[in-house]
């Protein structure tokens, strides 16, 4: 039973999470030493560097991509059926590692993302792009109906958000039942997985245990992620493309132009680390000034001029709080789950948690190329010249082939698009602060180090 009661407040004491100490989760029955500690480390992060950097690299490098494949017109889709996939897949690889072992499920995922990128850099047409973009996820099942119940429900939502008011109008009969079995089948996986749960004969743990949001907190926790995820993957994967469709940079540069933000939102999570680790910050403060300060630099945005060819200087600025706000906001709240959920479902729930931010960010993408994709819509039908029409929608580069005037006129409709998801995306920011607010406590949780 979940449980909303805002009265309810935490004493801090034997539930508080010491490090290093004996029984805690922190805790190894082994531990690794010299050199081999070293190699392990290095190995680590830079697996944690390949599994974090590829998607700054194909938003950098989506319209390159997409021009190459003439799929302009999908570039979104890209995006969303990793996303898609890789949520729905997140929890049962956690629960895999409890079953087969961390460091088993660890290279088993690392050769097989190794091997179904190769695949995406060999493919020859967009449609072999999405498969391999896919199949490797389906390799390893758990929970198999909760896996597709999911999956349906995630891929349904996020297609009538994506195709509402640009391929079909919202009162179409494919937006409609898409939404309605989407939300169907969402109902259905909840109403599954608390079954079960209460079968205590069954084999197969469930996907998203609903025992997790067993109190105020960790439904906070949820919400929060999911309503900051929005943002983040929207303004990770549409900078570049604002930095390529409206000044004409090149994916380089559009890559460099990320850089205040992928830079900034690492060094709050090293802030964030220290000051609950070493100072015993209370996550939950570093949570909602993230909130704030990512709230803040999301409404920035929507103040970048729309008729200038030149890129705007303070978006750098913009960048930088943005990061500092994804930072602070999305790993500061994954502090909060050792002190919240118990030992045995501590994988799981980190693995819901990031399923759950993913998710927000799938959808958010969806409405954010809902919302660019109407904007420029008009201006491109105002073009006249099918064949024209046909080859900006198959590749970018086609605008060149245009007028000056034409050009002009179709980038300041993509700015003007761009500036209006920036909009939307704020509403999400407030949302998540608004849930964030929820995290308090007269007595607030720590992490307490030894």
């Amino acid at each position: 039973m979940v449980s909303l009661n805002c009265d309810e407040a935490y004493v801090p004491d034997e539930t508080e999470v010491v490090q290093g100490q004996e029984g805690s989760p922190t805790n190894d029955s082994q531990s690794v030493n010299g050199w081999r500690l070293y190699i392990l480390t290095a190995g680590l992060w830079l697996a944690l560097f390949l599994s974090t950097v590829e998607t700054t690299i194909v938003s950098t490098s989506l319209v390159s991509i997409t021009d190459s494949l003439s799929g302009f017109d999908k570039r979104d889709w890209i995006v969303t059926a990793y996303l898609l996939t890789y949520t729905s897949f997140l929890t049962i690889y956690a629960k895999l590692g409890d079953v087969f072992g961390r460091k088993t499920m660890f290279v088993v995922g690392l050769g097989s993302f190794i091997i179904f990128s190769i695949l995406c850099g060999i493919s020859t047409h967009i449609e072999q792009l999405y498969l391999y973009l896919n199949i490797y996820k389906y390799i390893l099942r758990v929970d198999s109906v909760g896996v597709m119940l999911l999956l349906a429900a995630s891929t349904l939502l996020v297609y009538a958000f994506e195709s509402g008011g640009t391929q079909f109008t919202w009162t179409s009969a494919v937006v409609i039942v898409t939404l309605i079995v989407g939300t169907i089948l969402f109902v259905a996986f909840m109403i599954w997985e608390w079954w079960l749960q209460n079968q205590q004969s069954a084999r197969v743990e469930p996907v998203f245990p609903p025992r997790i949001l067993r109190n105020r907190i960790m439904v906070a926790m949820f919400a929060t992620s999911f309503f900051a995820g929005f943002p983040f993957t929207s303004v990770v994967v549409n900078t570049p493309q604002r930095a390529q469709a409206v000044y004409a940079f090149s994916s380089q540069h559009a890559g460099i132009a990320l850089f205040p933000l992928l830079l900034c939102s690492p060094l709050a999570t090293l802030v964030s680390g220290y000051a609950t680790s070493n100072v015993r910050v209370p996550p939950v403060y570093l949570v909602i000034s993230g909130a704030v300060i990512q709230l803040v630099g999301v409404a920035l945005t929507c103040s970048l001029p729309s008729h200038s060819p030149q890129f705007p200087p303070q978006q750098y600025v913009f960048e930088a709080i943005m990061g500092i706000g994804f930072g602070l906001t999305l790993t500061t709240i994954l502090t909060l789950v050792p002190l919240v959920a118990d030992s045995n479902d501590l994988p799981v729930t980190m693995g819901a948690l990031s399923q759950v931010r993913i998710l927000g960010g799938t959808l958010g993408l969806a409405v954010s190329a809902t919302v660019l994709d109407s904007q420029i819509s008009q201006t491109l039908k105002a073009l006249r010249d099918p064949e024209t029409l046909q080859a900006i929608t198959d590749s970018f580069t086609a605008i060149d082939l245009l007028s000056l005037t034409d050009q002009q006129a179709v980038r300041v409709a993509f700015s003007e698009g761009f500036n209006k998801q920036s909009i939307v995306l704020a509403a999400f920011s407030a949302a998540a602060l608004i849930c964030s607010m929820f995290l308090w406590e007269e007595s607030p949780r720590r992490v307490v180090k030894e």
